[in-house]
């Protein structure tokens, strides 16, 4: 597997040029496969994810004080639920320099969040001081429609533009990426539940498609050039024919979570009801199973212990052995399935 181990620093709003990374492994000017550079303001819902000064993932905005990322982009390397202490949020639309820096106040991972399978792959960021609107910053509304075979949607991430690359991209990346059929997607990721609809797949064209770097960001349907609606969230990749996935390769599927699936679980931990989520129509959607309570982390919550470990491949090339606490992580038997988490 790759796990990509985010994150010290987050940063929103920077788009194209103005997101230049300060870390030497991320000058290399690489882009998420087959992207293009995104316009300045073109996607202000979009955030980075850092960890130790480095990107490691991407982030949506919600409102002023939320975010939604994956979960496995809040754990540590010992995949124990980072604190929040460690953890600060910058928004800007020009440059790094001119970030407002804010503190987080609790982390919130799914509470049958599954390391294995990557099944509920998503988390909550609270800040402690609230974002300020602008051009640049915006909340992004969810997409309440299951996308349907062949529609096009559009992936975000800084991530790797090339599996041999050592780093990602300083400006955001933007790609177009085609919906896989439930049956194809099996093939690659038998863990899929069509029915349940919390998971949906893209990939098989060359060329194309997320790597290391950006999981978390977001798949967006785009309404019209000014309005984009979250579908997705970036969770791993599966290969078809068994073999270890490769970026952007024709035998690779790439897995997202399902953002309209999760929204009452996303209601009922943010308080959301109508900025940045839930303001369109919902049409019908799987009805989420109850859950146990979640796993939270605040500013006074302590790390729990490992229990047992496994050993995915790191993001920036890192390569290390990871501890998985199975009450926190839901963590079941390996199924079978080659999957790389992005």
């Amino acid at each position: 597997m790759r796990l990509i181990v985010p994150a010290a620093l987050l940063t929103f709003g920077l788009s194209a040029a103005q997101a230049a990374l300060s870390v030497a492994d991320m000058s290399s000017h690489q882009r998420l496969i087959g992207g293009q550079d995104a316009l300045v303001n073109q996607y202000p819902s979009t955030a980075q994810v850092h960890i130790d000064g480095k990107y490691a993932c991407a982030a949506s905005i919600l409102s002023d004080t939320w975010l939604l990322t994956a979960a496995h982009c809040l754990v540590d390397a010992n995949r124990i639920i980072r604190s929040p202490c460690s953890l600060q949020v910058g928004a800007g639309t020009t440059a790094n320099t001119t970030a407002h820096l804010a503190d987080v106040a609790s982390i919130v991972i799914h509470e049958s969040y599954n390391a294995t399978s990557s099944k509920n792959d998503i988390g909550l960021i609270e800040l402690d001081t609230p974002l300020t609107f602008s051009n640049g910053i915006q909340p992004i509304e969810t997409d309440m429609q299951r996308p349907t075979l062949h529609d096009n949607l559009w992936a975000l991430g800084w991530g790797k533009t090339a599996e041999s690359n050592a780093g990602g991209s300083p400006v955001l990346q933007a790609v177009e990426l085609t919906v896989l059929g439930n049956r194809t997607c099996q093939g690659a990721y038998p863990e899929l539940e069509p029915s349940r609809g919390d998971q949906l797949c893209t990939g098989l064209i060359p060329g194309h498609g997320p790597c290391n770097g950006d999981s978390g960001g977001p798949l967006l349907r785009v309404q019209s050039p000014t309005r984009h609606t979250l579908v997705g969230l970036t969770s791993m990749d599966a290969s078809v024919t068994g073999q270890a996935p490769g970026c952007g390769t024709v035998q690779t599927v790439s897995i997202f979570t399902h953002v309209a699936y999760f929204v009452p679980w996303i209601r009922n931990h943010t308080g959301i009801h109508s900025v940045g989520i839930l303001t369109a129509t919902p049409s019908p959607t799987p009805t989420p199973a109850t859950m146990a309570s979640p796993v939270i982390a605040s500013s006074a919550t302590p790390s729990a212990k490992p229990t047992t470990a496994v050993t995915p491949l790191l993001d920036n090339s890192r390569s290390s052995s990871l501890t998985v606490p199975l009450v926190l992580l839901g963590l079941a038997p390996l199924l079978g399935v080659t999957i790389s988490w992005l």
